[in-house]
């Protein structure tokens, strides 16, 4: 697993991830069923069909420059992930993600 090197205690609680930074606070970060934090870029595979990049994480506002976030505003939460084809499509939950390959 890949976790910011100020963390000193780790624990996956339903697809998140709670670190205990040196600090004495506690920051939650979403993360897939494997306990790999989820970050924009990644690229994923939904129900083994689908296969794409993270182009916009909504909860958390981070987007690529790419997209305008505004066409997504209307959805709560999830993720949008772009195919190699260039579609975008929403996940709405971070257990329907796999992650193949780390963004660069």
């Amino acid at each position: 697993c890949v976790f910011p090197s100020h963390a000193t205690c780790v624990t996956v609680v339903q697809n998140f991830i709670k670190i205990d930074t040196q600090g004495g606070g506690t920051v939650t970060a979403p993360c897939y069923s494997c306990g790999e934090q989820i970050r924009l870029g990644d690229i994923v595979g939904v129900g083994y069909v689908i296969f794409g990049k993270i182009v916009y994480m909504i909860e958390h506002g981070e987007y690529s420059d790419a997209f305008r976030t505004d066409d997504w505003a209307h959805l709560d939460c999830g993720y949008v992930i772009q195919t190699a084809e260039g579609a975008l499509f929403h996940c709405a939950h971070e257990a329907e993600m796999a992650l193949f390959d780390r963004a660069n």
